[in-house]
């Protein structure tokens, strides 16, 4: 165990442990690439999560949007077992009014609507021209011209009121429907009663009368959640507050492009403060309720570079193996050389890890996993080279000195005859 240790961290500053590492077994280069793993993982994971509430209070135009849309003439919040909820609807992007009375660098959309709340889309389709005919012209065509279009929605943000002519219209389509399978649905939607039956109607009306909506919502009948998703995600200074989660795109004020993601699962029930410090204490208290999520996303951008990594290990054995045969200092097997990077990867991911902390304060969260990765090259590569340049120097003295020796005793020898 004391040897294993010794190849874990002490190597990593001494040259003449690390130069045991070829004696060491396919164990201890698990356990390194193990404790790697670990080190890398909890440094970008640490990046993530730590610096979001630092990087919100830094970045002002956020926080100044935040507060003049939840200030005493904004919106009013108010947590209730785990959900938000508002007096009004604000979006900065679709209303110009709301634009010029919240928005002050950052849209902000605050739409506590139930996650389930229908959207009253359109359907449409499109020709390969870019000709667009409703839905209902299209079922008019005939078939052949009809593999000329393609089917495709437009979400609306208003919510659909499922109300009598709604049922009326829903009910006539699915009393005409043969599909057994729509048949048996249609007969156990007919036991529901209310509300409850209206909704569920008109779902598998939409589900029935309309083309495959997978490439929308995942089931169902499009919601108004998704109309956000379909025409606001691609922007980079947006907060979304919705009545379950939050969502924020922003860039700080060093340049850095970040999201973070909010729950009110955990938080007291209870109205929402509107002075500043109340306003960004909920926004931070959100985000540290989607740690789980932070730290999920984290681990993606573990391993989306995580081959980078092992290629960098690779890379730099094979360049130490190489430059030993070259200098002639020690020549090493691949194997060996392998040991000995390796050898230096724990520390070296350890290092990496810090630093890729660091970051987290200053560089875009795309870039975390990535910096990690090379700093664990650029670690590994300058503790190779100040081993192999230690070699040569000593290699060098080691040829002087023996030259010495050899003009001293020739100098002996001619000194007695």
């Amino acid at each position: 165990m004391k040897e294993l240790l010794k190849y874990i961290f002490p190597s990593f500053f001494s040259d003449k442990i690390a130069g045991q590492a070829h004696d060491r077994g396919a164990g201890s280069i698990i356990i390194v690439a193990v404790l790697a793993a670990v080190f890398s993982a909890l440094g970008i994971i640490a990046a993530y999560a730590i610096p979001v509430k630092t990087n919100f209070y830094n970045t002002s135009e956020l926080v100044a949007t935040v507060e003049r849309a939840f200030s005493s003439d904004g919106a009013a919040l108010e947590i209730k077992g785990g959900v938000l909820c508002s007096d009004r609807i604000i979006d900065t992007v679709a209303s110009e009014a709301d634009k010029l009375e919240y928005s002050l660098g950052y849209d902000i959309v605050v739409d506590t609507r139930d996650v389930d709340t229908l959207d009253d889309f359109y359907a449409y389709c499109v020709s390969n021209s870019g000709n667009e005919i409703s839905y209902e012209e299209f079922l008019e065509l005939d078939e052949d011209v009809k593999t000329l279009y393609s089917f495709a929605i437009r979400y609306s943000g208003r919510e659909r009121i499922i109300d009598a002519e709604w049922v009326d219209r829903c009910e006539s389509y699915l009393d005409g429907v043969t599909d057994e399978s729509t048949v048996n649905a249609y007969a156990e939607v007919k036991k529901k009663s209310g509300d409850e039956y209206n909704a569920a109607v008109y779902d598998l009306y939409v589900r029935t009368y309309y083309p495959s909506l997978a490439e929308y919502e995942r089931g169902g009948a499009p919601k108004t959640r998704n109309y956000y998703y379909y025409n606001y995600f691609d922007r980079e200074k947006i907060l979304f507050v919705f009545s379950d989660a939050m969502v924020c795109s922003y860039v700080t004020d060093f340049g850095a492009k970040n999201n973070f993601y909010g729950y009110y699962g955990d938080m007291k029930d209870g109205e929402i403060g509107s002075d500043a410090e109340d306003v960004k204490r909920f926004i931070a208290d959100s985000a540290a309720g989607a740690r789980a999520v932070t730290v999920y996303r984290a681990i993606i951008g573990f391993f989306s570079v995580a081959p980078f990594i092992v290629l960098v290990v690779i890379a730099v054995s094979v360049a130490l193996f190489c430059l030993t045969k070259l200098m002639k200092t020690g020549a090493l097997t691949f194997v060996a050389a392998a040991k000995t990077v390796c050898a230096f990867l724990t520390v070296a991911s350890l290092i990496a890890s810090l630093v890729t902390f660091a970051l987290g304060f200053f560089v875009s969260q795309s870039l975390l996993a990535w910096l990690d990765g090379v700093m664990i090259f650029a670690v590994l590569v300058i503790r190779v080279a100040i081993m192999l340049i230690k070699s040569a120097v000593e290699h060098k003295r080691a040829i002087k000195q023996s030259a010495d020796n050899i003009q001293n005793t020739t100098e002996a020898e001619g000194t007695e005859k």
